[in-house]
């Protein structure tokens, strides 16, 4: 399994690349589960590409969260990043159960986000699909599942939508978790799970067929998603995914 941290400004970005992260995912985790960052945010995120341009570039992957599809004043309309630099982008789907065509929705939206930074062909979506679904109003998992292979994603991200609906664990029973793993493998797509997980989860988790592991929460000091991003936890949350510690400095 691989480790994603979700940062919020250049600053965590330095330090979690530094400690060795899989994929580096920018995001403003005081606007939501996919709270996106502003354009010159990711753009300094981006620029550390140079600093570590000893280390190949395809060991570290960058992701953005884009938002939701029903955001009204959408963040990304102002983005002027270019996003051939990015190699995934995540928009979610909160408030859109409801609606019979949201995979209409959420493709226009992604191809106006696309037209708005330019992508190149290595940049994929990947679908977002919300564990707590009734109280984000977002289709079922299992419809999220299908649309990502119809639509060509390269993975999915079970995730939670609030932060105060408790953690991924506690609202998915495990058994179900790894039917969904096992769903969406059988698409030939990635699986990743997010959702408050601590370091104490990866091991019943690793035994699924899980691809990636989502942190914010687990990787800031003393488990506050708004606080600071911690070398130590990242490192302790490595060890744990059985990856070796490297230092890009």
């Amino acid at each position: 399994m691989q480790l994603l941290v979700s940062v919020r400004n250049s600053e965590e970005a330095d330090v979690a690349l530094s400690s060795g992260v899989n994929i580096l995912d920018i995001k403003d985790p005081s606007r939501g589960s996919l709270g996106p960052a502003s354009g010159k945010t990711i753009e300094d995120c981006l620029s550390l590409k140079t600093k570590f341009a000893r280390q190949p570039e395809s060991s570290v992957h960058f992701s953005c969260a884009c938002g939701e599809v029903s955001d009204e004043s959408p963040r990304w309309r102002d983005w002027n990043f270019d996003g051939r630099r990015v190699n995934f982008l995540k928009l979610g789907l909160s408030r859109l159960r409801n609606a019979p065509n949201w995979t209409n929705k959420w493709n226009e939206t992604r191809s106006e986000i696309e037209g708005q930074i330019g992508t190149a062909d290595e940049t994929r979506w990947v679908a977002v699909a919300y564990a707590d679904e009734l109280v984000a109003q977002s289709p079922p998992i299992e419809d999220v599942i299908s649309a990502a292979a119809d639509f060509g994603c390269a993975g999915v991200l079970i995730d939670t939508f609030s932060k105060q609906s408790g953690r991924l664990r506690e609202i998915v029973a495990d058994d179900v978790i790894e039917r969904y793993c096992h769903r969406i493998h059988s698409h030939g797509l990635f699986c990743a799970l997010a959702g408050k997980l601590q370091p104490k989860d990866i091991a019943p988790l690793s035994v699924f067929p899980v691809d990636i592991i989502a942190v914010r929460t687990a990787a800031c000091e003393n488990g506050d998603r708004n606080g600071h991003i911690s070398e130590k936890q990242i490192r302790t949350l490595l060890t744990e995914l059985g990856n070796p510690v490297s230092n890009y400095r």
